[in-house]
């Protein structure tokens, strides 16, 4: 594994407010706030962002989340291709945490994809800038169709991890990083999040 130092500006209104308007409509937390209230915030008194950043830069330094803004729930929703009557396995696990912790995580990632190009693999696809999952798909595709034109065997192996998230051992991601240099401050409060 590659590994490169990362450096985080601190927060500012200015770029809650771009992020959010980049914010596709989704389900409300359990703070209450919906992303209409917020947007019609960041136009109707937009200097009440530059306070909200400020609060996430302390969250940030100080590595604690508090409570209403990291508490959140999971529905269960059934699988688009399911059976009519759907079994557990049948569902899928959809959690939802407060659109301002969402504004906030969603503004980080963007601001951490320039450090990732310096040491994800070239070969990685989806949320990858320029490496769509869907390009991938089409290169194999390619790939399987050149060797049938040239009556060559082709082959490959999909696996679907059924239940992926409920079974991710989070601690153990959680101090890989930590042991691989990465210096964000907030794997503490994350860990918080996860027990």
């Amino acid at each position: 594994m590659k590994s490169h130092p990362q450096y985080l500006d601190p927060l500012a209104g200015n770029r809650l407010i771009q992020t959010l308007n980049d914010v596709k409509p989704s389900s409300t937390g359990l703070d209450g706030w919906s992303l209409a209230e917020l947007v019609a915030l960041s136009k109707w008194y937009p200097v009440m962002f530059s306070h909200l950043a400020s609060l996430l830069n302390l969250i940030e330094e100080i590595g604690e989340w508090p409570t209403s803004l990291v508490t959140g729930y999971t529905t269960m929703l059934p699988k688009p291709d399911g059976p009519a009557v759907p079994g557990p396995m049948d569902m899928r696990p959809i959690s939802v945490l407060p659109h301002i912790y969402r504004l906030y995580s969603k503004t980080r990632f963007q601001d951490s994809i320039s450090w990732q190009a310096h040491w994800i693999h070239d070969r990685a696809f989806g949320g990858v800038p320029k490496r769509l999952a869907e390009t991938l798909a089409f290169q194999v595709a390619l790939a399987v169709e050149a060797a049938h034109s040239q009556s060559k065997i082709a082959g490959g192996i999909s696996y679907d991890f059924a239940k992926a998230f409920d079974v991710i051992p989070v601690n153990v991601m959680l101090d890989t990083l930590r042991a691989r240099g990465a210096s964000c401050r907030l794997l503490n409060s994350m860990k918080g999040v996860y027990r």
